[in-house]
């Protein structure tokens, strides 16, 4: 696992500026996930917002997710870990804009069908 030594050195910080954005590193770790969440929300959210019929909107949905993963493959890779390793290792609540980001995602899926019934 990364330190946060070795985070100071990659982005050219020193160890007490790393420290005033970040408790430890499970908190940065969880920081990269929620920022690649928030992306894909607005990837989703803009296929949403097509002016097409629903059946063109749920497909865009799908391409957004292609497209997320293509654009921001380190980070889609780092939110898929992080949301695998970190369940039930953070401080209480720690995680929740990271569910309440999924939570948008399903939403906005759930929409596009809920328009096409």
């Amino acid at each position: 696992m990364a330190r946060m030594e070795g985070i100071a050195q990659a982005t050219s910080y020193s160890k007490p500026v790393v420290y005033q954005h970040f408790r430890n590193i499970e908190d940065v770790c969880l920081q990269i996930a929620i920022r690649a969440a928030e992306r894909r929300v607005r990837i989703y959210q803009f296929a949403s917002d097509m002016e097409a019929d629903t059946r063109v909107r749920f497909m865009g949905i799908h391409v957004a997710a292609k497209v997320f993963h293509g654009l921001y493959p380190q980070q889609a890779k780092a939110e898929q870990i992080v949301q695998a390793a970190m369940k039930g290792r953070l401080r209480e609540g720690a995680d929740l804009p990271l569910h309440q980001l999924e939570l948008q995602c399903m939403r906005i899926a759930v929409a596009i069908v809920e328009d096409a019934i």
